[in-house]
């Protein structure tokens, strides 16, 4: 008797535990739901992107909205998404960034504004660690295959080739012009 009472309370606990746990997940869907309204963000683009790759630029928070239809820009380079751009045909800006340098650290917001405004998911930035404290083997060989001598140097591929580098530095309005020209605007 003691045993069909231990192992009802067992299965009561469990049961209780299991439809918590339901009713948060149901609750944090619904929740991630909420914000049906498209924003501008800078993060991985397109529909497939997760939600752990969107930043949102005006918030700087992370954000799980990932139905955008306006240019998405990473503040860390990742090799999947930008393969992933590549496939799919989507014009691609790298921004080579060093933490140390005061030029990058006066442009970069140029260039989140830039792509707050820039309305197309064609677009996709990457911000590129190089030659600072933060940057990994990949970024070194992704600079070194493109040639870049110097941080806040700009690179556009377009259809898998490059199409621009740009040393210098630019103001927001250099940037939209740019990305739409390549976007054929």
């Amino acid at each position: 008797m003691k045993i069909k009472i231990a192992v009802l309370v067992l299965l009561v606990a469990f049961l209780s535990v299991g439809c918590t746990k339901a009713g948060n997940d149901a609750g944090m869907a619904q929740n991630n739901n909420l914000n049906s309204e498209p924003t501008n963000t800078m993060a991985k683009r397109g529909a497939e992107m997760t939600g752990d790759d969107l930043v949102d630029i005006k918030n700087n928070e992370k954000t799980t909205e990932i139905n955008k239809v306006s240019a998405v820009l990473h503040l860390d380079f990742d090799e999947d998404l930008y393969y992933k751009a590549l496939e799919e045909n989507k014009l691609i800006v790298f921004f080579f960034y060093a933490n140390w340098c005061p030029s990058c650290k006066e442009e970069f917001p140029k260039m989140q504004k830039a792509f707050e405004a820039i309305e197309s998911d064609q677009v996709v930035g990457f911000r590129v660690n190089y030659k600072d404290n933060e940057t990994d083997a990949t970024e070194k060989d992704l600079a070194r295959n493109l040639g870049i001598a110097y941080q806040h140097t700009k690179v556009f591929i377009k259809d898998g080739s490059e199409e621009l580098k740009a040393p210098d530095q630019w103001e927001v309005e250099r940037y939209i012009q740019e990305i739409n020209k390549f976007l054929g605007k």
